[in-house]
């Protein structure tokens, strides 16, 4: 797993995070998750925003994203990554990878518009693609 690249914390949303890398295909939402631990969604995020420096939202992606490119660097399927990863379909996973990182991640891996092909460069991406804007 390439989950080490993924910002991890020692506070309060540890355990949530831990949960989240062991299952990363998890559908709950920041509401039930929230919920299971007898706070409101607000505080939550405002507690995930503090620990880890990213919303809710914005850490959940680029965990998957990064458990992804390891998937996908080892000749995995988009089909099969979507699946486990959680996505509806291989064409929601495509649309979230492309808004990512800029390419489908077959042109991505095929090198196109000087995206990155070896297997340790695509995690540099996802750091890197975090940290414009």
């Amino acid at each position: 797993m390439f989950f080490r690249h993924v910002p991890l914390i020692s506070g309060g949303c540890a355990a949530l995070c831990e949960e989240l890398i062991a299952n990363p295909d998890s559908r709950e939402t920041l509401d039930t998750l929230a919920e299971q631990q007898s706070t409101s969604s607000r505080a939550l995020a405002r507690q995930f925003q503090r620990e880890t420096g990213m919303s809710f939202r914005q850490w959940r992606q680029q965990a998957r994203l990064v458990e992804a490119l390891g998937h996908l660097a080892s000749g995995v399927s988009v089909a099969q990554v979507a699946e486990r990863l959680g996505y509806r379909s291989a064409s929601a996973f495509t649309a979230m990878f492309k808004r990512a990182l800029g390419l489908e991640p077959r042109r991505y891996f095929a090198g196109e518009g000087g995206a990155i092909t070896d297997a340790a460069s695509p995690l540099q991406a996802v750091r890197d693609s975090q940290s414009v804007g």
